[in-house]
């Protein structure tokens, strides 16, 4: 059998020999020295160690000869430092003796670890317990390069974590992890540690090894790469760029302090532990210089720059029946314990490692390296679900609001088809009201015009009398005379035919002509119609400004308004000594800032008790000439279409004063017209 190199504190290409007493009588020898005197650890040299060297010392020349000679009777040449412990397709375990044709032969792949490393001595042991349980001739171990493509058809796989992690996809199930001395939990033991010279002043943080060169055992490494990759990951920095180049060393560390000290590195990758195990054996790497590391993160107090991850694992691939993982995991765990408490455990927690890979989008996350559909689903996934959501909500609201939309679209339409029947009802009543109102102020103007057809009919027959006896009398009249009398008659004639006309056009609904009208013309006209005509022993005085108050209104309209009026107040002053009856013309500025005309018609009747002042402000349908209050709603009326109004107010001791209040025609109105 080939003898197979310790590793950890053995120098490299040291076979192991059939003698493990002699094997160990070294090693402890060795190990005084180096703890003894190597700076990095600090291990108290105790008295039993003292006492333990001292004892072996006479023998040590003999035991020197022996390591030296033993090359030359060992089975296979010794391994060449340089060289890696294991070639890749190297069978390291084939079938020997007789096969059981009913068990099929169980094929382990051994991933081709870096150098040097104290869990060699693991490899060995689990073979040789793999052969004892399965059969030597149905058992076969071989080399391979920890690439997940290459796996084949392999039943069995020692090898990282990181190996283990990436055929997560592929079905692998892990059986044991390795724990050791240095590393008791199989969950927390392998790391990285970014290492450069310590005379390299430039690179003190992390953040300084930007942009240099580094060199580790290989793209592919897990311990000796990928977890410095995702260290570098996790501090937000790009993996793939962080580095200017990376010089793979072959899957050997030492090389690595080769490259540094010699300048063609700036930053070598290792793994946890490294340092340590080359102080331990002796060797000097007080140039050396660690960089970030995190304190109090390995058990044994190993210097790291990373978190820790699983220690090396055997995991079985879905060609392994149920029966052959159950036995392979029974001989894993019962396999003694080796240099180092070197033995087999159970990891519990891998997810660290797909974190890992996931950061550095290597393994099972390569796919994140390009984009497609996968890599965009990972990475937006909440965005799309958030995007879908809400398009669905929008899509439920847009549907519930065209939904209500509809239904108050409907209500709407109801709405308006019932205001449109309450309109057209309202229209109807309305029109009806219009027309009782005009046959009600047609009746209340036939009961003013009857008393106004009075006036000039008795004014006709009044002049016609009198003509009459100057022409009875053998008097000859003058000419100037009777054509007075006879323009007389015409004018009350002519008055006559208007108010009958202006009743026709009010019982037709025509609207009434409106013109530029002088108000103070009217008032002297109106005061002077009825003072010629006679109709009470009280003469009307009037007084009227030099200004001239225009309104836009009916001439006619306001006259009789104003005759109305005034007649009211003449019959109030009918059983009044001294009566008096006066018009007064005057303006006032409104709340609008519009100048008003004001008539005020006031007389010294009777005081008004409270229920006759409060008639005067009802609509009356009587047809009564005598009495207050007859016509006062044509004159209200007429007042309020032009925008006006009708008030009363008590006078004291005694009467009542009537205020017609008319808007004025303003500059612009008037401008319009013209």
């Amino acid at each position: 059998m080939r003898s197979q190199p310790t590793g950890g504190f053995f120098p490299e290409g040291m076979p192991r020999h059939r003698d493990r007493c002699l094997e160990a009588c070294f090693r402890k020898c060795l190990c005084i020295q180096t703890f003894e005197s190597h700076p990095l650890l600090s291990i108290e040299f105790n008295q039993r160690s003292l006492f333990l060297f001292n004892a072996v010392k006479p023998l040590l020349p003999s035991l020197v000869l022996s390591i030296l000679i033993a090359p030359a009777f060992s089975e296979t040449p010794s391994t060449s430092p340089s060289s890696p412990p294991y070639v890749i397709g190297e069978e390291i375990a084939s079938p020997e003796g007789p096969v059981d044709a009913a068990r099929p032969v169980v094929k382990l792949l051994v991933t081709q670890f870096a150098k040097p490393n104290i869990h060699y001595p693991v490899v060995e042991d689990t073979i040789e317990i793999f052969r004892k349980t399965f059969g030597r001739g149905n058992f076969s171990a071989r080399v391979y390069s920890g690439e997940t493509r290459d796996i084949g058809d392999a039943d069995l796989v020692l090898s990282s974590a990181g190996t283990y992690g990436r055929m997560l996809g592929g079905g692998a199930r892990d059986l044991a992890t390795v724990v050791s001395s240095f590393a008791p939990d199989p969950n927390h033991a392998e790391g990285a540690l970014f290492i450069t010279l310590r005379k390299r002043a430039d690179i003190d943080k992390f953040e300084d090894m930007k942009g240099k060169k580094a060199t580790a055992t290989g793209p592919n490494a897990f311990a000796g790469w990928h977890i410095a990759l995702g260290e570098i990951a996790s501090r937000s920095f790009n993996p793939d760029r962080f580095f200017s180049d990376l010089i793979p060393s072959g899957h050997d560390m030492t090389r690595e302090l080769d490259l540094l000290r010699s300048g063609a590195a700036d930053i070598a990758v290792v793994r946890t532990c490294f340092l340590e195990e080359l102080a331990n054996a002796g060797e000097d790497v007080s140039d050396i210089k660690p960089i970030a590391v995190k304190p109090g993160i390995h058990p044994a107090g190993c210097l790291s720059s990373t978190r820790l991850y699983p220690n090396w694992t055997i995991f079985a691939t879905p060609r392994l029946s149920a029966q052959n993982a159950r036995l392979a995991t029974q001989a894993l765990l019962s396999m003694p314990s080796g240099p180092h408490d070197l033995s087999w455990g159970i990891a519990s927690d891998f997810s660290s490692v797909d974190s890992l890979y996931r950061a550095i989008r290597r393994g099972p996350y390569e796919y994140l390296r390009s984009w497609t559909w996968r890599r965009f689903w990972d990475e937006y996934k909440t965005y799309v679900l958030l995007l879908f959501f809400s398009i669905a909500g929008l899509a439920a609201h847009a549907a519930r609001s065209s939904y209500l939309v509809r239904l108050r679209t409907a209500e709407l339409k109801n709405a308006l088809r019932r205001e449109q029947e309450s309109e057209k009802k309202a229209r109807i009543a309305s029109e009806r009201m219009e027309t009782l109102r005009r046959a009600g102020a047609v009746g209340q103007m036939s009961s003013i015009i009857a008393h106004e057809l009075r006036q000039p009919l008795s004014a006709i027959v009044s002049y016609s009398q009198g003509l009459q006896r100057m022409l009875d009398t053998d008097v000859r009249a003058p000419a100037d005379v009777l054509l007075e009398g006879i323009s007389s008659i015409r004018s009350q004639a002519e008055r006559a035919e208007d108010i009958v006309g202006k009743v026709r056009s009010y019982a037709k609904g025509e609207a009434p002509a409106r013109v530029r009208t002088d108000l103070g013309q009217l008032c002297k006209k109106a005061v002077r119609t009825l003072n010629d005509a006679r109709i009470s022993p009280v003469e009307v005085s009037i007084a009227a400004p030099a200004d001239t108050y225009f309104i836009h209104a009916d001439p006619m309209e306001i006259e009789l308004a104003i005759q109305n009026l005034l007649r009211n107040a003449l019959q109030a002053v009918a059983n009044t000594a001294n009566g008096e009856v006066s018009l007064i013309l005057d303006s006032c500025e409104g709340a609008d800032d519009r100048r008003r005309a004001v008539i005020s018609i006031s007389d010294n009747g009777p005081l008004q008790n409270d229920e006759s002042f409060e008639k005067l402000n009802s609509i009356l349908t009587s047809s009564k000439i005598e009495g207050l209050g007859l016509g006062l709603a044509i004159v209200r009326t007429i007042a309020e279409n032009l925008g006006g109004r009708l008030k009363f107010a008590r006078r004291r001791p005694n009467g009542l004063t009537a205020l017609l209040i008319l808007p004025l025609q303003t500059e612009e109105k008037r401008s319009h017209e013209s």
